[in-house]
């Protein structure tokens, strides 16, 4: 059984939690990994997100963005994140920078 296999039916259970999948891959900053999280979490209608995010991937939207950038790791202490695809993250980011998301 692979490991993305196994989170997409271990988070069929957690059905009363905040989760988000997010792959590394391609993924340049830690705003934009923190978008992902945002917005999976904010979308009550997650395959009409997914569906979608494939189109609007590379559109900047200045309201949601500023929004974005002021969350903080306090933010983001009661969703369970995923990460998948460590091994292909950008070299222009450092794995501690991902690490650093996770709150203590």
């Amino acid at each position: 059984m692979g490991k993305t296999y196994f989170w997409h039916q271990f988070k069929e259970q957690l059905t009363d939690k905040k989760v988000a999948y997010v792959s590394l891959f391609g993924k340049e900053t830690i705003s934009s990994i923190r978008t992902d999280i945002f917005l999976q979490v904010i979308s009550k209608k997650k395959k009409a997100w997914h569906a979608t995010a494939k189109h609007i991937k590379d559109i900047t939207i200045p309201y949601i963005g500023i929004g974005i950038t002021l969350l903080d790791k306090q933010d983001f202490k009661d969703i369970i994140v995923c990460f998948d695809d460590f091994e292909r993250l950008s070299s222009s980011m450092e794995l501690k920078e991902v690490l650093g998301l996770i709150p203590n």
